[in-house]
Parts: structure tokens; C-alpha cells; sequence
């Protein structure tokens, strides 16, 4: 990475922000908050061209930041719409307009319910609000120069919420309860943190949206049975089927292809046995 430039990292405080500003470059990134002192200030909720005076031409806005749960985007729609549209719209309007390149972390649910694996390329059908606030954003900088889309498949990481669900319930003796059936293509995030650093090393001036998924399509079954194999044997877990409600803001299948990852990573994406064998004995 060219170190006379910056990254900026906007939201830095969830999972993937925090492992990004751990991996890259301690004196390339900028991250900002809503709330911690000592970053600097940005609201999305209200936002503010002022708060961003620190992004100048050649910098890249890793733009990780929103209201991302599906059950809150249903419940608080105006919150999350000022949040995830609204003020993103903006925020990326304006680091565009100063030279800057962004990549935007976007959804698999844009793509809805698939029965084979989903190209970049095709028409998005989004199921829920929050795909549906992905999709928005995604179309209103379509094609446009130095905007990158990412869209994201579960990242599996030892600081998912998942992840931790099942280790908690291992530690405590205490069986996990597993929604049945929802196949992703979950993805290591050491491979997304992988390709991320590529992708700034070396802008991609013709790629526009980035499936960002594992090799295969995967439950939270087989997640668990990976997580057993590697870490807890003595796991134990119930079956259960959701509801309808829960479907309607959560595809049951989203298949990627993973075709152009697997260029920019230079490799294929890790296999959920591997993640966790590097996740929680690396």
C-alpha cells in the first residue's frame, strides 16, 4: 500500500473494522465513531460534510459502518434508512467528489433467494429492508468510477456472533440451537481481509461489485460441526426450523459465485474447517 496515502475507515467499532484496523498499516489508517473520544466524529444518522475535511484525493474509505441487524431495519425503518441510505449516499458522494476511492461493504441478501450460484453481473432481487437499503446504495453509484461494492456472505471470524454463541454454549455445557435450513457461502475473514489489501495495493479500475463468499455453500450445521471438529468436540446443538417471519427478512439459500474473489485473492477462499483451525489455533 502506498503509505502517503490514507485509509479511512468508517466504522471501525464492529467486528470487521476492528480486524481491519489490526491488519492494516498502523500509520495509514483513520477511523472514525459515533461515540469513542479520541476518533474522529461521524454520524451518519446526520451527517455532516465538516466531519470529513481529513479525506483528500488518492485516500480509500473503507466504508464498513451501518445499522445492519435485518430485525432492527424492520423495526426502527426511519432510523436505518437515514443511517444506511441517506447519509451514506452522502458520505460517499462527498469522498468521491474529493478524489478519494471508496469500497462499500455491502450484502449476499441483495441478491435474494438463489437456486444457483449468483455472478455479479445479474439483476439484484433483494429480501428485506436492510438488502433492500444495500441494493439502493448500490444502484445510485452503479458503474461509477472509484466506487467498489463488496458483497459480503456471513464472514466467520473467532469474533462473530456465532462463533461466540457456539464457544459460550461449549464452555457452559449447554446445547446450541441452530436455525435450519440457511445456506451461505460463509467466508473466512482472513480471506476478506486478504483481498482487501490487494484491492488498495492495486485499485481495479473495471471491477464495480465483488461477491465476497467461501468455496461452497454452508449451514449453520455444518458451521458448527466445523467449529466442533476444531475446537469443542464435546458441542452439542438442537435443530430448529424458523419461523415465516424470520424468512421475510432472510433469504433460506444465497448461492455466489466466487469466480473473480478467487482472481483477486489469487487463490480459492479458505473451507469453514480451515478458517477455524486458523482462527482459533493460529
Amino acid at each position: 500500500m502506498n503509505t502517503s496515502k490514507k485509509t479511512i475507515l468508517i466504522g471501525g467499532n464492529g467486528m470487521i473494522g476492528r480486524c481491519l484496523v489490526a491488519k492494516l498499516p498502523p500509520n495509514t489508517v483513520v477511523t472514525t465513531s459515533r461515540h469513542e473520544s479520541g476518533k474522529r466524529q461521524l454520524n451518519l444518522a446526520d451527517f455532516k460534510t465538516d466531519n470529513l475535511k481529513f479525506i483528500h484525493s488518492g485516500d480509500t474509505v473503507l466504508l464498513t459502518a451501518a445499522i445492519s441487524s435485518p430485525d432492527i431495519c424492520k423495526q426502527q425503518p426511519k432510523l436505518a434508512y437515514a443511517v444506511n441510505v441517506s447519509g451514506t449516499k452522502k458520505l460517499i458522494s462527498h469522498c468521491l467528489s474529493q478524489g478519494a476511492k471508496v469500497v462499500f461493504f455491502s450484502s449476499d441478501t441483495v441478491y435474494g433467494e438463489t437456486t444457483s450460484p449468483a455472478k455479479e453481473s445479474q439483476a439484484l432481487t433483494p429480501v428485506g429492508d436492510y438488502a433492500r437499503m444495500k441494493a439502493n446504495v448500490e444502484e445510485h453509484f452503479h458503474d461509477t468510477q472509484n466506487f467498489l461494492a463488496l458483497r459480503l456472505s456471513y464472514v466467520i471470524s473467532k469474533q462473530d456472533k456465532f462463533t461466540h454463541y457456539l464457544s459460550e454454549c461449549a464452555d457452559k455445557n449447554r446445547s446450541a440451537d441452530l436455525f435450519h435450513p440457511l445456506l451461505r457461502n460463509a467466508v473466512w475473514i482472513g480471506d476478506l481481509l486478504e483481498v482487501i489489501i490487494n484491492l488498495t495495493k492495486k485499485w481495479p479500475t473495471t471491477l464495480h461489485t465483488l461477491n465476497i463468499g467461501g468455496p461452497t455453500p454452508i449451514s449453520r450445521i455444518d458451521i458448527a460441526d466445523a467449529f466442533s471438529r476444531q475446537y469443542s468436540p464435546l458441542l452439542t446443538y438442537n435443530i430448529t426450523k424458523p419461523t415465516a417471519d424470520f424468512y421475510s427478512a432472510r433469504p433460506v439459500n444465497i448461492f455466489m459465485n466466487i469466480e473473480q474473489l478467487t482472481h483477486y485473492l489469487g487463490r480459492k477462499p479458505y473451507n469453514v474447517d480451515t478458517a477455524y483451525l486458523k482462527e482459533l489455533k493460529g
